[in-house]
């Protein structure tokens, strides 16, 4: 559970960065050129993304693994003994 603290924490944190950007960006930011604030507010929405990405797939993968636990578990017809006549 550390680890998915510590990837929604900064997620959250790149968030903030990029809505911070957005919203009140600093003098030393607007200073740059277009093409150069462009880049860097990509990037800064791609390392967001990437960590909920990341845990989407987790649990993705792991929903799937789940549900083929269950269905392991619940005997179907083809294991059930055969009544003998």
């Amino acid at each position: 559970m550390k680890k998915h603290a510590f990837i929604i924490v900064f997620a959250v944190v790149a968030i903030a960065a990029f809505i911070y950007l957005l919203a009140a960006p600093p003098a030393e930011f607007l200073a740059l050129d277009g093409s150069t604030r462009l880049i860097i507010l990509i990037a800064l929405f791609m390392v967001a993304e990437f960590p909920i990405t990341i845990l989407l797939i987790e649990k993705f993968v792991r929903g799937n693994r789940e549900e083929a636990a269950k269905q392991q578990r619940t005997p179907s017809s083809d294991h059930l003994p055969r009544p003998t006549l």
